[in-house]
């Protein structure tokens, strides 16, 4: 998604929420789990590529165009999430995000609102994280917040494994679930907590609607908490049919047993697009661009025999289409040139003498889900634990720049990478 966030494009935005959409109704999903329109306020989040960025405004628009994409012909639902100020990853399912009314209203909400307003998603997911200090989905606070002054009226769930407690209190997320303050203990998100606060749906793993259910039917009194719950299931109850029967859910559904099938051009196309739009030129001193005609060797180095897909979590690709890395794609376009994957220490005399006489040097570094996405205990993804590339990276730019200086750094990361550590050395970084 911070791909597309940097074509600044939302008309191109609004054209693959139509694709996601096509692609989700031929396959009789009902609701697609975007956009996330989280505020990026601390780079080494580890899910910085499923967001638009630091701005506001810049994420409600662009959240706003994909929503309607989507949503276009009113046959899937997408989902705007996670509600509310989700920017850390290791820690999410605890860690409270301490800040004032203001920046609350002026920061956090104000893509929430743009998002509301010219795009109307059904359906909301809430976030892990709870916001002074204070669970999304258990805090009626901000619920009504989302459907009274936002004007959200349709469906909310909450995260997967969100109220389960044996995730919020860090029992089975080995170490770092050490940190949770509420590690070891019981009974600190109360049954109907989540009723009360507005919540409609309670996703896999969790039971704390079931138990606020099962605890109703033996209410005595409409002054008890318990005999509040029904009332809470009325309305609850109300808001999924209404967003079912507005997607035309409560129809008969459609026959499965037909192989589906659709022709991927279009999409490649449209991917092709949104990836050539989103490539960030950080540096270019006279290098770029180099025709086919004007290379005959070329020298490539890194991880571009890699095909890397990004976020191994909730996010993740799984390819339909045409898939091409860096080498094959610099083959094919430099197809009359002698292109060499170099794997080799850059000191062999062999090396050093192809690179030395190469007309372009291309290093193609970054990040894969090891080191960023979605924190899947106990080795996958996280917060990132610094914003440089990794150090045997940057020591083989460093190499490559004493032998050419026609070198090219091809960085892919899902944010921020800091180039101060080489960008002197080198002739053009994106």
């Amino acid at each position: 998604q911070i791909t597309r966030a940097a074509t600044w494009n939302v008309e191109l935005e609004e054209s693959i929420g139509r694709a996601i959409g096509m692609v989700a109704g031929k396959l009789d999903v009902h609701a697609a789990l975007l956009p996330t329109i989280n505020i990026l306020p601390w780079l080494n989040w580890g899910r910085a590529q499923e967001s638009y960025g630091e701005d506001p405004f810049f994420s409600g628009k662009m959240g706003a165009a994909v929503v309607n994409g989507v949503q276009h012909d009113q046959k899937v639902m997408a989902t705007a999430k996670h509600f509310l100020a989700n920017n850390i990853e290791n820690t999410r399912w605890w860690v409270s995000a301490e800040m004032d009314e203001q920046t609350l209203h002026d920061v956090y909400l104000r893509a929430w609102g743009l998002v509301v307003a010219e795009s109307s998603p059904e359906l909301v997911m809430t976030s892990y994280n709870r916001v002074q200090g204070k669970w999304a989905f258990t805090d009626p606070k901000f619920i009504n917040i989302l459907r009274n002054d936002l004007g959200f009226d349709g469906s909310i769930m909450t995260d997967w494994f969100a109220s389960w407690e044996a995730i919020t209190g860090g029992m089975i997320l080995g170490e770092i679930g050490k940190s949770s303050p509420f590690y070891a203990t019981k009974g600190f998100i109360p049954s109907n907590s989540l009723y009360n606060a507005g919540i409609d749906m309670e996703m896999p793993m969790c039971s704390k609607n079931r138990d606020a259910i099962c605890q109703a039917q033996t209410c005595a009194g409409d002054v008890e908490e318990d005999c509040r719950t029904l009332k809470h299931l009325d309305r609850v109850t109300d808001r999924i049919l209404r967003s079912k029967q507005r997607y035309g859910l409560l129809t008969a559904m459609r026959n499965n047993t037909e192989r589906i099938t659709w022709d991927n051009s279009d999409f490649d196309r449209l991917i092709l697009e949104a990836a050539q739009e989103g490539i960030v030129l950080l540096k270019n001193e006279d290098l770029l661009p180099k025709t086919q005609a004007s290379v005959s060797r070329l020298a490539v180095l890194g991880s571009a025999e890699q095909l890397e897909l990004g976020d191994h979590g909730s996010s993740a690709v799984k390819p339909s289409g045409r898939m091409v890395n860096v080498l094959e794609g610099l083959k094919e376009k430099y197809s009359g040139a002698t292109v060499r994957m170099i794997n080799e220490d850059l000191a062999s005399p062999d090396v050093a003498a192809f690179v030395k006489s190469a007309d372009l040097v291309v290093i193609d570094v970054g990040l894969n889900f090891t080191f960023e996405g979605e924190f899947i205990p106990p080795q996958t993804g996280g917060d990132r634990m610094y914003l440089t590339l990794h150090p045997q990276e940057e020591e083989l730019i460093r190499q490559a720049a004493k032998l050419s200086s026609k070198v090219v750094v091809a960085i892919t990361s899902g944010a921020s990478i800091i180039v101060e550590n080489f960008v002197d050395e080198v002739q053009a970084i994106l």
